[in-house]
């Protein structure tokens, strides 16, 4: 059994995607994490506030789609929290759907903190 990665990249079955190992280029998807936050925080500051009449085209889908395409150029691998409330809990690598799911919600969330 080859363990390239190549069969389990494509899964969002946790138990086949699991990997220890990571690379400078993966993106963990979590506003825990550091890089992550700071490029959502940019487009957060983009988008403004939920009733932005300033800039009507420039929607969270499309910053999501744009956040996504620019992860997705560094050509690492999609990763997400096995316990959403901790840095420690171990990675899980995701598909590109579950990914761009993640960064839609996260840009759909940006108000409920502020």
């Amino acid at each position: 059994d080859d363990d390239n990665g190549s069969a389990s990249s494509k899964t969002s079955n946790a138990s086949d995607s699991e990997d220890d190992s990571t690379s400078a280029s993966d993106i963990v998807l979590s506003l825990r994490d550091p890089t992550y936050l700071h490029v959502m925080q940019q487009y957060f500051k983009k988008l403004g506030s939920r009733s932005n009449p300033n800039n009507p085209d420039f929607t969270e889908a499309i910053a999501a789609k744009e956040v996504f395409d620019m992860f997705k150029n560094k050509n690492g691998k999609f990763l997400k929290l096995k316990n959403p409330y901790s840095m420690e809990g171990g990675l899980i690598e995701v598909d590109d759907d579950d990914a761009m799911d993640k960064i839609q919600h996260d840009m759909n969330r940006r108000m409920e903190s502020a």
